[in-house]
């Protein structure tokens, strides 16, 4: 069944939108998205969108700048490579990302994992 309404964050129209909670203490998504708590009608893309945010706040909340990783710069085979953040997270086309070294771009943080303490 379609939903007549757009995205409240994109204003597309869309049959499959999700509703997504956010809640009072998510200041910053409330933020983006217009400053009040509750349920917000988005669309599929959005809504990739805003659990990357989650997970980008997730893993800064506990790995910061400096901390060493283990990463897969490609398919996730093998033992991976050694490296350490550069930057906190962020979102890149839609997936939760950081800069580690040894690479020139960011790794999906689907590719990192920490290994140990901040240096």
């Amino acid at each position: 069944m379609s939903n007549p309404r757009p995205c409240e964050v994109c204003d597309r129209p869309s049959g499959e939108h999700v509703n997504v909670f956010v809640n009072e203490l998510d200041v910053e998504t409330r933020e983006r998205y217009g400053g009040r708590a509750g349920f917000l009608l988005m669309c599929p893309g959005c809504d990739r969108t805003h659990e990357a945010w989650l997970d980008a706040r997730a893993w800064n909340a506990r790995c910061p700048v400096g901390t060493p990783v283990r990463y897969w710069p490609g398919v996730r085979e093998g033992e991976g490579r050694q490296g350490v953040t550069r930057s906190l997270a962020w979102v890149v086309s839609g997936h939760a990302s950081v800069l580690v070294t040894g690479q020139s771009g960011s790794v999906a943080l689907s590719h990192v994992e920490p290994v140990g303490a901040p240096a």
